[in-house]
């Protein structure tokens, strides 16, 4: 899309900000690497399109498939797919990457939307009730 002219010309931002990758896992089952390659893609394009501009990366929303938010999988339990894995080694690899390149900023919302109770990482449900 970003190929086919639809960056924005008007307004003339100065910094982009963004958000992609976690729907990959869950809809497309994309691998950590093609999720990180195709982020990859995105950036580089908006960097050639807008070489003057500021970028921020976010760091990937957490994603779950269990109704209590839980981001880890219960023990011994094979049928539910669990991300959160995969998602914080494509967030590390994403700061790694923004680190490289002085245009980039890495932006990580993990602390905003990941809580610790009973010794459990969850999303709050108050945050993401879907």
């Amino acid at each position: 899309r970003m190929r086919n002219g639809e960056v924005p010309s008007s307004p003339k931002p100065i910094i982009w900000w963004v958000l992609i990758g976690t729907n990959d896992f869950g809809v497309s089952q994309c691998s950590e690497n093609m999720v990180l390659q195709g982020i990859v893609k995105v950036v580089e394009e908006l960097k050639r399109q807008r070489p003057h501009d500021k970028i921020v990366l976010n760091s990937l929303l957490p994603r779950s498939t269990n109704k209590t938010g839980s981001l880890e999988p219960p023990r011994g339990s094979l049928s539910q797919p669990f991300y959160w894995k995969h998602i914080r080694q494509v967030n590390k690899q994403r700061h790694q990457y923004c680190e490289k390149n002085s245009s980039l900023f890495f932006f990580n919302a993990t602390d905003i939307f990941v809580s610790k109770q009973d010794h459990e990482l969850s999303i709050p449900l108050k945050l993401m009730p879907d």
